[in-house]
């Protein structure tokens, strides 16, 4: 019912299965991962990996953050900062598409000790969401950690509007490049060649 209302599934869709295929609990809330089976209207039968993330707050009403939450990742995506495909809130959870191929980690690691011809894209990639996060006041407890990597699209996605996002701001900086720059050393100039 809850994802035939947030359109995860047309109405003329008809739900076969829906499994849990990841679980996750963190500091603002939990996260599944679900493997959705359905018939469409077409009797094709479709898989959809739908991410639900259920976000828990003491000080305030936990259906106002998640709502306060996705509207921030919609702020993004409005920017330019891609993010999985927002289907809505209910309750006190976020509804998105699930990236199962993330590879963050490794495309990190691969950016900091590769040379900068293979790696070009991936930080350029990072560069880019690091300046429209500076040219919207954004200052974050760290970017990159609120990222995956999509490995199937090979493309970083913004997945966490919480806490550690902050709020934007009025004023521009290069904050977030800076701290790129300082995590990627080897890269350091080229990355500071992007401040505003």
């Amino acid at each position: 019912k809850v994802l035939k209302s947030l359109s995860v599934l047309l109405k003329e869709s008809s739900l076969l299965t829906q499994k849990v295929i990841f679980e996750c609990q963190g500091a603002e809330g939990w996260t599944y991962g679900y493997e959705v089976r359905y018939k469409d209207k077409n009797g094709v039968i479709v898989t959809k990996l739908v991410k639900e993330k259920n976000v828990i707050s003491s000080a305030f009403n936990s259906k106002y953050k998640a709502e306060a939450e996705a509207k921030k990742g919609l702020k993004l995506e409005k920017i330019g900062i891609p993010i999985p495909k927002m289907y809505g809130v209910n309750k006190a959870a976020i509804y998105q598409d699930f990236i199962k191929h993330d590879s963050l980690s490794e495309e990190i690691e691969r950016i900091k000790v590769g040379n900068h011809t293979e790696t070009k894209k991936s930080l350029d990639q990072l560069i880019s969401i690091a300046t429209k996060l500076d040219q919207s006041g954004y200052r974050t407890l760290g970017f990159v950690r609120d990222l995956i990597f999509d490995n199937d699209k090979k493309q970083f996605l913004y997945v966490d509007y919480g806490f550690d996002l902050g709020a934007s701001g009025k004023t521009s900086s290069n904050y977030n490049l800076e701290n790129l720059a300082t995590m990627f050393p080897k890269a350091r100039n080229y990355i500071l060649s992007f401040k505003s």
